[in-house]
C-alpha cells in the first residue's frame, strides 16, 4: 500500500472510500455490508484513497468521489490477491508482525458481537463482516458472562470512530 515513491500517505486510507466503492459492484444493492471480494477488486482496479480525501462520515454516510479522490487512489493499487486458507491466530500474528494487511472475513451471530468485541461465533448467523486488521495484541482481554477472552487483533471497518473501540 506504498505508492510508486514508498511513501504510506497521511492519515491511513479511508474505509469508506473502500466501502463505498465496493458497494458500487458487490451486486448486493439496498443491504448493509459487501463481499471481500469486492473489496479486493477496489484495492486491484480503482485503488485505496488516503482518509484526508475521502474522510468517513458519521452514520456511514456515503461520500461524494471526486476525480481528484480516484486520481489519487490510482497512486495505491495493489498488484494482485489471493485467498488464503490461514488456520490459526499465530499465522495472522506472523503476517501482521511481517507488514501485511489481513483481511479477515468473520460470521456475525446472535452472540458474538458486543460492544466492539467479535468473539468466538456462536449461535445463529445473521450475516459477515470483513475488517482489516492492522495490530495483534496479547495483552488485551475481554469478559463477558464470567468467559474471558484474550489474543485479540485489533480490526478497524468502515464505521468510524464512533463504533467500538475508538473505530477499532
Amino acid at each position: 500500500y506504498y505508492n510508486s515513491i514508498g511513501q504510506l500517505p497521511a492519515g491511513g486510507f479511508s474505509p469508506s472510500w473502500l466501502y463505498w466503492q465496493a458497494k458500487e459492484i458487490d451486486g448486493l444493492p439496498g443491504q448493509d455490508g459487501t463481499t471481500l471480494r469486492a473489496i479486493l477488486q477496489v484495492m486491484h482496479k480503482t485503488g485505496l484513497c488516503p482518509e484526508v480525501l475521502c474522510p468517513t462520515l458519521p452514520g456511514n454516510t456515503k461520500p461524494t468521489f471526486t476525480n481528484a479522490m480516484y486520481k489519487e487512489a490510482e497512486k495505491y493499487k495493489i498488484k494482485a490477491y489471493a485467498r488464503l486458507n490461514v488456520g490459526t491466530l499465530a499465522e495472522i500474528q506472523e503476517a501482521i508482525a511481517n507488514g501485511r494487511m489481513v483481511m479477515i472475513g468473520s460470521m456475525v451471530t446472535s452472540t458474538n458481537w458486543a460492544d466492539g468485541w467479535i468473539i468466538q461465533p456462536e449461535g445463529n448467523i445473521n450475516g459477515g463482516h470483513a475488517t482489516v486488521h492492522l495490530a495483534y495484541d496479547q495483552g488485551l482481554q475481554y469478559e463477558r458472562n464470567g468467559q474471558a477472552y484474550t489474543n485479540f487483533c485489533k480490526g478497524a471497518n468502515s464505521w468510524g470512530e464512533g463504533w467500538g473501540l475508538g473505530g477499532f
